[in-house]
């Protein structure tokens, strides 16, 4: 009896450029959803340490970009960023009236 030798199937063109150009998004996608979490963990950060509400408003506006940003891009779903804005701004505000009053 002999073996039979089974040849592994080699990977197609199309299939290697379609995992290519997956990781590429892949990792373009990663570097914008982090930058976008950093925004908002700047956010929240500066609502904690009792900055003014000047300074939360100002990083409040960088990060409403940098998540409109994600939409646009197509990272994020429309209703995943409608959440995280509103999440965001109810918390802004919260501060920004409490700190006042």
């Amino acid at each position: 009896m002999s073996k039979q030798v089974t040849k592994k199937k080699e990977v197609l063109s199309a299939a290697e450029k379609y995992k290519r150009a997956s990781d590429k998004r892949r990792a373009n996608n990663r570097i914008i959803k982090t930058k976008t979490k950093t925004a908002i963990k700047k956010v929240l950060s500066a609502i904690t340490d009792k900055v003014t509400p000047a300074e939360v408003v100002e990083l409040f506006r960088l990060a409403q970009s940098r998540i409109d940003r994600t939409l646009t891009k197509g990272v994020y779903k429309k209703n995943k960023v409608a959440r995280m804005k509103s999440s965001l701004s109810a918390k802004a505000k919260d501060y920004c009236l409490s700190v006042k009053a």
